[in-house]
């Protein structure tokens, strides 16, 4: 809300705590539509569906070697994910929605300031991009590898399937 505004409706998974007076005369007066989606379902809502997997990856290669500090990164995914082009748009999510690309980090030297809490904060800042890249390299050589590994294998009985070496 603090960025965008009251949702014109929110989707819920019939959480208990929308169905107490309070949450629902607090909708209705914001003029908010509450959308439940069905119990052990997860498809009906496909939009987050695509997204999670994407996000727990992301904080995956953020917290990597520290899982506990996983609240410490939250803020660098988000910017992470929304400044990313998007294969269906083709625009980042902060350029569909400001209009305007994202604006880019500057790179910081250690040491170019005079005021240490500066310093320390881009330094900071600087050895945390550095450890996210090095997180995602390898989390994409992975995937790449494990996807590489079932294209192989999808292709190889698919060919035996084609030319009759094995039944389906």
């Amino acid at each position: 809300m603090r960025l965008h505004g009251v949702p014109l409706s929110i989707i819920s998974n019939r959480d208990k705590i929308f169905f107490s007076i309070f949450w629902k005369s607090l909708f209705k007066l914001q003029g908010i539509s509450l959308c439940f989606i069905s119990n052990y379902h997860p498809q009906s809502n496909g939009q987050t569906e695509m997204v999670n997997p994407t996000l727990e990856q992301y904080l995956h290669c953020f917290t990597f070697d520290q899982p506990k500090r996983w609240m410490e990164w939250l803020s660098w995914e988000e910017y992470g994910y929304n400044i990313i082009i998007h294969s269906s748009t083709k625009l980042s999510h902060f350029e569909a929605v400001y209009g305007v690309p994202p604006p880019s980090l500057i790179s910081y030297v250690l040491g170019t300031t005079k005021v240490q809490a500066v310093d320390d904060l881009l330094h900071t800042r600087e050895v945390i991009l550095c450890e996210l890249r090095h997180n995602l390299l390898e989390a994409q050589v992975r995937m790449n590898a494990h996807a590489d590994l079932h294209h192989h294998n999808s292709s190889l009985c698919l060919y035996e399937l084609m030319s009759g070496q094995v039944e389906p």
